[in-house]
């Protein structure tokens, strides 16, 4: 009977952790609406900051799955739409480790994830920096190269609702 009891208590304690892992980055929040926005990313051939128009909605299909729309007006050839998702145990969010999560007062989240890949056909490191709430949401990403020490931002995404 000490097993089982045993037994039962772990199986309840991996579950609360499980619910509790994906409850709290809460992206109901921003999940099943229309975000208006711009991307902003550096053209390194005028060294100038680059703003295109961009739309995205996160739609929540499955306990821990995200259909992600991204829209270009200006450059439909360049929509996508794709799956993101937060591991079970709540320490992944697509191909990247969470590394940190915060919530601030007044409902503000900030989650920070990284992962490693190739950028520019160069081994690099990812950062990226989700900041969201009820209406604005924003994703930064931050790469640096392997052979290199610090980060630079690669590109910005910056919403709101409307």
């Amino acid at each position: 009977m000490k097993k089982f009891t045993f037994l039962l208590l772990v199986i309840i304690s991996i579950c609360k952790q499980n619910l509790y892992s994906q409850q709290k980055y809460n992206f109901d929040i921003i999940s099943g609406k229309d975000w208006k926005g711009f991307l902003t990313y550096k053209d390194f051939s005028s060294g100038k900051d680059v703003n295109i128009p961009v739309n995205i909605r996160l739609d929540n299909i499955a306990k821990y799955d995200y259909s992600v729309t991204l829209e270009f007006p200006d450059e439909p050839q360049a929509n996508s739409i794709y799956l993101k998702s937060f591991s079970e145990d709540g320490k992944k969010f697509g191909d990247e480790n969470i590394v940190s999560f915060s919530v601030e007062y007044g409902g503000k989240y900030t989650m920070f994830t990284e992962k490693e890949g190739l950028d520019n056909n160069r081994p690099a490191d990812f950062r990226f920096t989700y900041k969201y709430s009820e209406n604005e949401f924003s994703i930064k990403k931050e790469v640096k190269y392997k052979d290199e020490n610090d980060y630079f931002v690669r590109n910005t995404f910056n919403f709101k609702i409307e």
